[in-house]
């Protein structure tokens, strides 16, 4: 079975307790253990986390990044904060579904470039507006 071993690390565990440092055994994809100065075993792969927070992935449930997905689809910076999961449209601005119209088109454009910061120009060369797009 391929085992992973991440050591000293601090453990942010999403129950909202203190992170407290602590050793994490993952075997086939699945934490199978967690605890202080656990015993490597044979050909267990080691990671040292030393002075790095090990935490489950985080949802991102509110983002704008429904623009910037088709021009940065790793969603920099998101992964490096430790998000693995993105959920977006949710908060009423978002990109789709929109109407085929270049007049909405632009308005939508300038909504985002204003509130979001976000230059017009990638929006007009790397977002698909067709609605058969979407499913892409």
């Amino acid at each position: 079975m391929n085992s992973c071993l991440i050591r000293g690390g601090m453990l942010i565990d999403g129950t909202g307790a203190a992170g407290y440092r602590a050793d994490i055994r993952v075997e086939g994809g699945v934490i199978t253990d967690i605890a202080a100065n656990i015993e490597a075993r044979d050909e267990e792969q080691i990671q040292d986390a030393t002075g790095c927070i090990v935490a489950p992935g985080f949802i991102e449930c509110h983002t704008h990044f429904d623009g910037t997905m088709w021009w940065e689809p790793e969603l920099k910076p998101l992964a490096g904060f430790g998000a693995t999961t993105v959920i977006m449209g949710n908060c009423g601005f978002s990109i789709a579904p929109l109407p085929e119209s270049p007049e909405v088109r632009d308005e939508l454009i300038k909504i985002f470039s204003f509130f979001e910061d976000i230059p017009e120009a990638p929006f007009k060369t790397c977002l698909l507006y067709t609605s058969d797009a979407a499913d892409e």
